[in-house]
């Protein structure tokens, strides 16, 4: 009894196990109850190992017209075979196409020639340099500066030592320079309430707090009333004479060594480098001078 026993138990679960997808819930109610002293080997006996089908690759079939090869290359070495045929076909094209041209008469290829740059000298001078140089900031080298960019560049580090300050700060200056533009100046506070123009047509912008002397009107234009010919820039040096430029020169160096004396962030380096300056300076304004008689 007990082998006919094991013999239906195996039945009942690979009947369960082989249920199909489309199988009524009927069926799963009908589950075998399984004893707790039934050996696990039973339990495998009854149910089923899916079966594994293994997919076999077509085999390559030989190439047409190659005699003495009865098998084919697979798929992916063919590839990997083109792909490195085509670069190879890339890179020799490449380095025919850097190749010089052949010379018409022998045929001979002849070698590139390097390209060597001519040193051009500036024999341009202050007054024959053009706006659009000036206004370009003229030569950022040190060594394709003429020496009176040279004395510019100097300067322009250091103009607050000898100029009054730029933008000025007088209001009685702007305040002209509004009713020449027919403007008014309106407070950020009484924007909204001041009227686009005034009954004497007078448009209403307001002041640029960081920015002295710059406003912006009702259509947010900027508009620029600083004294542009007044103004410490490249430009407008470049305008002076060389020798009211080696003169503001050394004034600065001088004011700017003296305030660095007194500092209490004294550098003593920089006041060496300074020193070194003005007797440089110095020299060459005494050169520019005796050139000039």
């Amino acid at each position: 009894q007990a082998a006919w026993a094991r013999a239906s138990l195996k039945e009942r679960a690979h009947g369960l196990m082989t249920l199909d997808d489309d199988a009524p819930l009927s069926a799963l109610a009908k589950a075998p109850k399984f004893d707790d002293d039934l050996p696990l080997s039973s339990l495998a006996d009854g149910v089923q190992k899916p079966k594994v089908s293994r997919q076999l690759t077509p085999k390559a079939s030989p190439k047409a017209g190659i005699k003495g090869k009865g098998k084919g290359t697979p798929l992916k070495r063919r590839m990997i075979e083109s792909s490195s045929s085509s670069s190879s076909s890339d890179s020799d094209s490449s380095s025919d196409s850097n190749a010089p041209i052949a010379n018409h008469k022998g045929g001979k290829k002849t070698p590139a020639k390097k390209s060597k740059m001519a040193l051009l000298k500036r024999t341009s001078t202050a007054e024959t340099m053009g706006e659009d140089e000036i206004e370009s900031g003229g030569a950022v080298s040190k060594k394709q500066r003429l020496p009176k960019e040279q004395v510019v560049a100097d300067l322009l580090c250091r103009w607050w030592y000898v100029l009054p300050d730029w933008p000025p700060d007088d209001e009685a200056y702007f305040k002209a320079e509004l009713e020449k533009k027919n403007l008014r100046k309106v407070t950020l506070a009484e924007w909204d309430w001041e009227p686009e123009v005034d009954s004497k047509g007078r448009a209403k912008v307001y002041e640029l707090s960081q920015f002295r002397g710059l406003y912006r009107d009702i259509s947010g234009t900027l508009q620029d009333l600083r004294p542009k010919d007044l103004c410490p820039c490249y430009a407008n040096f470049m305008k002076k004479d060389i020798s009211e430029l080696y003169d503001l020169l050394l004034k600065a160096l001088e004011n700017q060594l003296q305030q660095l004396v007194t500092s209490k962030y004294y550098d003593p380096q920089l006041e060496a480098q300074l020193k070194v300056m003005i007797t440089r300076v110095k020299s060459q304004q005494e050169q520019h001078n005796n050139g000039k008689r």
